[in-house]
């Protein structure tokens, strides 16, 4: 058995040196295979505050963190019924500070859990028992010190962290075995050496498929997309209608000037979905044009695009309804229905 184990670390190391993410050429997606306009219909929820929205399961998570009271507020996704506020703002027994949502969240036997983040400490949040509840329920925590202290971390399956940590002079992608205390893989982001005041000018926001075997970076300014497999054995760049902006470039373009190609992503084991905003940063939360939601395959291939006329700045997928739940800068929540277009999301 332990014979075993090491001969699949060697396997995966061996994988993870073949390639970086970006030393190939990506494929420029120029057209989608079905275009489609939609018109949001406006939804309310009883909370003000809130900044962002996810979907785990049958709920539709607020995140409120400029609230007095409470971070997240639930409310069903079936009619958007308030269900309850959950993990307290303080610095007190049962009480949380600093906290933001992770994209890590699953769904097993009818609970719902999601995982939420101090920079210190990681808590895995369970939704269902507390609503259930009346209160906060964690059923698990972990600690980020040691080699987990920096970059951003994701818990997978089967014990497994997947990792984005920057050096002086790279990015480095970091998978981690944490019952063995082992790096299965560790792979640098880019090629070469990449001035260190420049690394972060990629902004790459990182999406783990739901059945932990690929991951999504969806680039912020850079016009660019990469899926690869976890073990780094698989790689698949794209660029949209145009080719890939180069670091140098962006990291010369002051912040508010830089155009913003992809605001947010959210992932299903079927799809992958970006909002393509495809507007200078100054202009993001004013900007009156059209929006465009685009969806892929996890084999890169591009499936749908869906343009609306809301300024959406965050959206999250409900799959049980078949549906995108969108956010606005003013707090507007729109629902967009897809069960006419696509049979699974």
């Amino acid at each position: 058995m332990k014979y075993s184990f090491l001969s699949i670390i060697v396997i995966l190391l061996v994988a993870c040196n073949k390639h970086t993410l970006f030393d190939q050429q990506e494929t420029i997606i120029t057209y989608f295979p079905k275009t489609i306009f939609l018109k949001g219909e406006e939804k309310k929820i009883d909370t003000l505050g809130v900044v962002n929205i996810t979907i785990t399961d049958t709920f539709l998570i607020a995140y409120t963190p400029m609230h007095n009271e409470y971070y997240f507020h639930v409310f069903g996704t079936s009619n958007l019924n308030y269900l309850g506020s959950f993990l307290p703002v303080g610095r007190g027994p049962n009480e949380f500070y600093g906290i933001d949502y992770d994209k890590d969240c699953e769904s097993e036997k009818g609970i719902a859990k999601v995982w939420v983040s101090n920079f210190l400490t990681k808590y895995q949040w369970n939704i269902t028992e507390s609503i259930k509840q009346g209160h906060t329920v964690i059923d698990s925590t972990f600690n980020l010190k040691g080699i987990f202290s920096e970059g951003i971390w994701y818990i997978g399956r089967n014990h497994r962290l997947f990792g984005l940590q920057n050096t002086k002079n790279n990015r480095n992608y970091i998978l981690y075995d944490t019952d063995n205390q082992t790096e299965i893989c560790k792979k640098s982001i880019f090629p070469r050496n990449v001035p260190y005041k420049n690394i972060s000018a990629i902004a790459m926001n990182s999406y783990v498929k739901p059945d932990d075997s690929q991951i999504a970076l969806v680039g912020c300014w850079s016009n660019h997309i990469c899926i690869f497999n976890v073990d780094f054995s698989e790689i698949k760049p794209l660029a949209i209608y145009d080719k890939m902006i180069s670091i140098n470039e962006i990291a010369a373009t002051e912040r508010p000037d830089r155009v913003m190609f992809y605001s947010w992503a959210d992932v299903t084991n079927q799809y992958l979905y970006c909002l393509y905003v495809n507007q200078p940063e100054k202009d993001r939360r004013y900007h009156s044009g059209n929006e465009e939601f685009h969806i892929f395959d996890w084999e890169g291939n591009p499936i749908m695009n869906i343009v609306i006329s809301e300024n959406i700045m965050f959206f999250a997928v409900d799959e049980k309804n078949k549906c995108l739940y969108g956010l606005t800068s003013d707090e507007k929540i729109y629902r967009y229905d897809l069960a006419e277009y696509l049979t699974k999301l």
